[in-house]
């Protein structure tokens, strides 16, 4: 079957592409051909970016010489890091043509539409929501899915949730990454197929290494990979990479972040940027994909987050791994740190987990 995937594949972080990667590999390991729609919103990247990340960050936008100052400082950089994953996108992925409007996805055919995985429910700095994630574009007479679809946070306003309703009555078939996703559709009157793994995690170990081409040099370190703006992790991170008397590195797309604490390692290509996770001695994160690579590649790590409302991914992962001792409740909580880690009962149940996400995509494929 020709499958086609809307997913979010193009912001500058390394969680969308492998993601992305990740759902491809797995549809094409039961058979089938799977292109990733290359759909880019306008105000995602660009000089236009730039202006939707600075409309979010009340402290550079309080006056016209900082805003001056904010793009400035982050217009090169976020250049640099568009045209890397741009090129990393199409190495990896198997893109359609660029698509920048509905005429653009309506001209797309295939055996089977589907929404992938990441926040593609989720409603934008500017409160609205993109029809095109919920399969718009598409019409009655072929077959949607939505596999590990998320909407980035626990609760949405009400008004949003009906809009959603009319839209997601069109799909044949709808699994979900969280259970507050569960809840909401619950909420909204939708039939929910079940809860499957957010797709990175459909690849074990073995089949990630594959990307490794290319070993990295550092092996002895924390590794910090922070994708919020938090000062309480950079200090938290220091003082876990003080308290094991190891440097402390920092992995990031953004080069703004040679100022927070750590040696940055910036911009590594994927093999780079997966073996960092696999020969860390501890990794401290506030990101969903990364505790999600920790746990593949077994590496002791520690969850830091502080943002409630947009952590249930993290949550829900941590509670179903039985790894909530890894998660920090303040700044001073070095409690995790003391605690040994033992992945013997995660890997287990993801690896049932991973049988049981792939036997119900194939069954949304094949029914």
């Amino acid at each position: 079957m020709n499958i086609k995937v809307i997913t979010r594949h193009a912001p500058v972080n390394y969680g969308s592409v492998l993601q992305a990667l990740a759902l491809q590999t797995a549809i094409e390991s039961l058979g089938h051909r799977c292109e990733i729609i290359d759909y880019l919103r306008s105000n995602e990247h660009g000089f236009k970016g730039i202006i939707s990340s600075l409309k979010c960050n009340q402290s550079w936008n309080s006056s016209p010489l900082k805003r001056i100052a904010y793009i400035l400082m982050r217009y090169p950089s976020e250049k640099l890091s568009e045209t890397y994953f741009r090129r990393t996108r199409e190495k990896y992925l198997h893109l359609t043509n660029r698509c920048s409007s509905v005429s653009d996805l309506k001209k797309l055919d295939a055996d089977l539409f589907m929404t992938g995985s990441d926040q593609v429910w989720s409603t934008f700095a500017d409160k609205n929501y993109d029809p095109a994630y919920f399969l718009s574009f598409v019409g009655d007479d072929k077959k949607k899915v939505a596999y590990a679809a998320s909407f980035g946070k626990a609760t949405l306003p009400w008004e949003t949730l009906n809009d959603y309703k009319k839209l997601l009555s069109r799909y044949k078939y709808i699994s979900v990454r969280e259970n507050s996703a569960v809840e909401m559709l619950k909420q909204i009157g939708i039939h929910c197929d079940g809860t499957v793994l957010d797709p990175a995690l459909l690849l074990d170990a073995r089949q990630w290494e594959n990307f490794i081409n290319e070993k990295t040099e550092v092996k002895d370190c924390v590794l910090a990979y922070q994708i919020h703006s938090d000062q309480s992790f950079d200090r938290y991170a220091q003082q876990i990479a003080n308290k094991m008397n190891l440097p402390l590195y920092r992995i990031s797309p953004n080069l703004h972040q040679i100022s927070r604490s750590g040696r940055l390692v910036y911009l590594p290509n994927i093999s780079k940027f997966l073996s960092h996770f696999q020969k860390a001695k501890m990794i401290v994160t506030d990101s969903f994909h990364g505790t999600v690579f920790s746990i593949i590649f077994n590496t002791p790590f520690i969850e830091y987050i502080t943002d409630e409302q947009s952590s249930c991914r993290n949550r829900d992962l941590l509670q179903l791994t039985e790894l909530q001792s890894r998660l920090a409740a303040s700044e001073n909580d070095f409690e995790p740190l003391n605690r040994l880690m033992n992945f013997t009962a995660a890997n287990a149940i993801i690896s049932a987990q991973r049988e049981k996400s792939i036997k119900l995509l194939q069954q949304f494929i094949n029914d």
